[in-house]
């Protein structure tokens, strides 16, 4: 894998890398003209016309990289204009009180299983019908899944495939009038969850707003050349809105992480808690695994310890605004479903069913259908988190992305023959629609988590 190039801004500690995306030297184009571009793109946005912009990137020189393709105007503007009027019933913001271990049980004997335990959750944001959790099952007593009850429902968080196995998911589950939750794991092992965020009503907002961006690769450490350390400079993701315009980052990750497992931590806010995504050993040629990562962030860099293989790809998929963002309604987060139309309404819609993928082919697939989802019509839908499952009869990348936009480089999730597996992420939506790939063939459904509002 070639050699990506190094902030010289920064000094360069021992074992450690400091990775930029798109800040050299001599910079591709000066502010003044980055100025022009921004201003012509929000003429030609106020026209009607769907813009397509090229992302910068300081190792497209030496490597293909994802770009930012021909999309729907709604997933390129980072600072949109909407009217508060047409914000959308159960719309939110997302506040970050977090990261907040919630949940640990490594201090003491493992839950047995089927064993209930309960969330700590602190006081939530007045009105919060939602939390974003991030949930670690370690050293698991035997196959099983975590689900967590939020009253009288239970929500499947993730799958472990045998003992000793580990994991991590992050997933939005509702969380009750008394902000109760309690955690269970079918087949026993230690719990670690983490308060993420929580989802704040509101019909417009500064802070809280998900942004999406087509995937920007803005990490790629290769532990023999550079350590198990890397610092991303955030200031050099063209992506990114200006500093202080951004609360937490978005990030897609994919590891080569060999035959003793491992992790990979990060760090945004210096002091804070840490955040780490789990992943068991691996075996043969069936070695990459992934995660998806919501990490606030105070300053401009992101810290990140990978213990692991030999290789970890980072793409950012999204942000979220800070205070000092532009008021609006793009952005706002529909918890799907929030506040259901009926009262015999799921907890959660179901995913769609398996679509067969190919080899090297691609599929459609609906996120949410025409008719709409959570009183949403799909065309107010810009992106949407949602649970990527998929199978295979030979391991292989499965990718999900925006049609219309190039496939990204790090994948959602591995497809295998055995237990499915799934994943979050972030993804782009048109017309309610996201598009899936399949290295090596996949059988995919999606199932929708929330649904981020367009302009």
């Amino acid at each position: 894998m070639p050699k990506q190039p190094v902030s010289a801004a920064r000094e360069r500690r021992p074992g450690s890398v400091r990775v930029t995306v798109a800040r050299t030297e001599r910079r591709l184009l000066p502010r003044l003209a980055r100025l022009t571009v921004i201003a012509l793109t929000a003429v030609l946005t106020a026209a009607g016309v769907v813009v397509g912009i090229r992302a910068l990137d300081g190792f497209a020189a030496t490597q293909p990289t994802p770009r930012l393709a021909t999309l729907d105007a709604r997933m390129v503007t980072a600072t949109p204009t909407t009217p508060a009027s047409d914000a959308v019933p159960g719309s939110s913001r997302l506040a970050l009180p977090g990261p907040r271990v919630v949940l640990d049980t490594r201090a003491g004997s493992r839950p047995r299983p089927g064993a209930l335990a309960a969330l700590a959750l602190p006081a939530l944001p007045s009105g919060s019908t939602h939390v974003l959790l991030e949930v670690s099952l370690l050293s698991a007593t035997r196959p099983g899944a975590v689900d967590i009850r939020s009253g009288e429902d239970d929500i499947a968080v993730l799958r472990v495939p045998r003992a000793g196995a580990m994991t991590t998911a992050t997933v939005v589950v509702p969380a009750g009038p008394d902000a109760g939750l309690q955690v269970r794991t079918e087949g026993g092992g230690h719990l670690l969850v983490q308060l993420l965020g929580a989802f704040e009503p509101a019909q417009d907002a500064t802070a809280g707003r998900v942004v999406p961006v087509p995937a920007t690769r803005v990490l790629d450490l290769v532990t023999a050349r550079d350590g198990k350390d890397a610092t991303i400079d955030l200031t050099a993701v063209p992506a990114l809105a200006e500093p202080g315009q951004v609360a937490a980052v978005l990030l897609q990750v994919a590891a080569d992480v060999g035959r003793r497992g491992g992790s990979v931590t990060v760090d945004g806010v210096p002091g804070g808690v840490r955040q780490t995504v789990f992943w068991s050993p691996t075996s043969g040629t069936d070695r990459t695994r992934t995660g998806f990562l919501v990490v606030p962030v105070s300053g401009t860099t992101v810290d990140l310890h990978y213990q692991a293989g030999t290789e970890l790809r980072a793409d950012l998929v999204g942000y979220v605004t800070g205070a000092s963002a532009a008021r609006d309604t793009a952005g706002l987060v529909v918890p799907a479903p929030p506040g259901s139309p009926a009262p015999a309404a799921p907890a959660r819609p179901a995913p769609t069913a398996p679509v067969p993928i190919g080899p090297g082919k691609a599929a459609d697939l609906p996120v949410v259908p025409p008719d709409g989802l959570a009183g949403v019509p799909a065309g107010r839908v810009a992106a949407a988190l949602v649970t990527v499952t998929a199978t295979a009869g030979k391991a292989g990348r499965v990718a999900v992305y925006a049609p219309g936009s190039a496939v990204p480089g790090v994948p959602a999730v591995t497809a295998a023959p055995g237990a499915p597996r799934a994943t979050s992420t972030l993804v782009g939506t048109v017309d309610g629609v996201i598009r899936a790939s399949a290295e090596a063939g996949a059988s995919v459904s999606v199932q929708a988590q929330a649904l981020i509002l367009g302009g």
